[in-house]
């Protein structure tokens, strides 16, 4: 993206920065109504309804990346072919230094954790021999639906609310009620039943230790979730990883460590959902060394 952070532009920040608190801010400003411009210009307001420390960590991001974009910008030798420049130097587009601010934010805050799993997810698939690609192979979004069904990273979609009562599949949902789209469940229920059409048998996934990469491969895997509340980077996110693992795996032959356990349940808990393990190794081809 043509950005560089120095320890003295970027000064302590960590992984909590970036959490949800710009949507928490906008959910409280839209509660309360004709007096959320006292919230936004207020400190003592924002400080007394719990909003002071997410407002500081928010400005404390925000200032950071409009440093790094600003000093970006102003380089008359900035690669063309770089992200930032192509947002801001498009002239069919309208995109102002305000948007290129607030896209790069969204950029760091909602897509290197999924994209950095998501890659994380391919390698474990092909080191573990769920995924067989070759180093001629274009990494394409096949390859990448088995990756999506295996790994849901983001096991819960976000969540949506019940404009009018209504029943889906039976079940009766209120107006008003907040709905959870639980992607990892759809995913598993699904593997399972093509698992079992193939082999013929009723077992689960994690029973069958012998089963085909093919079974991966299904048009259906929503990894973005669905309607209009669906991710809106899914396009670059795919392209992003479609491109970074077509230069891995023509490059490098990717297997697991040899303290690799092979376990894909034990993932740690959180909004997304790693690998338990993140142990691989990248060994060069073309003869070179390793």
């Amino acid at each position: 993206m043509c950005l560089k952070f120095t320890p003295t532009n970027l000064p302590h920040l960590k992984a909590a920065h970036f959490s949800d608190f710009p949507c928490q801010i906008v959910d409280i400003l839209r509660s309360c109504g004709d007096r959320s411009w006292v919230f936004a210009n207020s400190k003592l307001a924002r400080k007394a309804v719990g909003m002071d420390d997410m407002c500081r960590r928010y400005e404390r991001v925000t200032s950071v990346l409009r440093q790094a974009l600003n000093a970006v910008l102003s380089n008359p030798d900035r690669p063309r072919n770089c992200l930032v420049s192509q947002l801001v130097d498009n002239e069919e587009g309208e995109l102002t230094l305000g948007n290129a601010h607030q896209m790069l934010f969204e950029l760091m805050a909602a897509g290197v954790d999924t994209a950095g799993l998501t890659l994380t997810w391919c390698c474990y698939a092909i080191a573990s021999g769920k995924l067989t690609v070759s180093p001629d192979d274009v990494f394409n979004e096949s390859h990448l639906e088995v990756v999506h069904r295996l790994g849901s990273t983001v096991p819960l979609a976000m969540p949506h609310r019940a404009r009018f009562d209504s029943r889906v599949c039976g079940y009766y949902v209120p107006k008003d009620s907040v709905v959870i789209f639980n992607i990892f469940g759809v995913h598993q229920a699904q593997l399972k039943e093509q698992i079992c059409t193939i082999t013929g048998s009723g077992c689960s996934h994690k029973q069958t230790a012998t089963f085909q990469p093919k079974m991966y491969f299904c048009e259906s895997a929503i990894p973005f979730s669905l309607g209009p509340r669906a991710c809106p980077g899914f396009t670059y996110a795919t392209r992003l990883v479609t491109r970074v693992m077509t230069h891995l795996i023509a490059n490098f032959e990717i297997k697991e460590c040899d303290k690799a356990a092979g376990n894909v349940d034990g993932y740690r808990g959180g909004l997304t959902r790693p690998p338990a393990d993140q142990c691989f190794r990248f060994i060069p081809l073309r003869g070179t060394e390793e």
